[in-house]
């Protein structure tokens, strides 16, 4: 029986250091820009997409609204499902101790 309450222990120790991490990655921003400089996006650490910024001068303000608020709602949810499908190929990301399996085959 103790072990069992070892591995709920572990589990739940697990579980709060991973909503910590999350916090962490939530407060990490990266900035990309176009090679003219007239679009900027900006990610926090789970690549979640916090701001698209166009240059006034490409179009109007609703216009920008529009584009703004389409790429935001269509990346949404897509670096998620491209984690999924990661880890459905190669395996979860690595816990510390272990290596992740990556194999070297040709993708479709």
């Amino acid at each position: 029986m103790g072990g069992a309450f070892k591995q709920i222990k572990d589990i739940y120790k697990l579980q709060k250091e991973a909503r910590e991490m999350q916090k962490k990655m939530k407060n990490i921003h990266v900035t990309g820009k176009s090679d003219d400089e007239l679009v900027v996006v900006s990610i926090n650490g789970t690549q979640e997409v916090e701001d698209i910024t166009i240059e006034d001068r490409l179009l109007s303000p609703s216009e920008k609204k529009i584009i703004s608020k389409g790429h935001k709602t269509s990346l949404k949810g897509r670096t998620k499902e491209a984690s999924k499908g990661t880890d459905e190929r190669y395996g979860p990301w690595p816990t510390k101790g272990h290596a992740w399996r990556i194999s070297h085959e040709i993708a479709p």
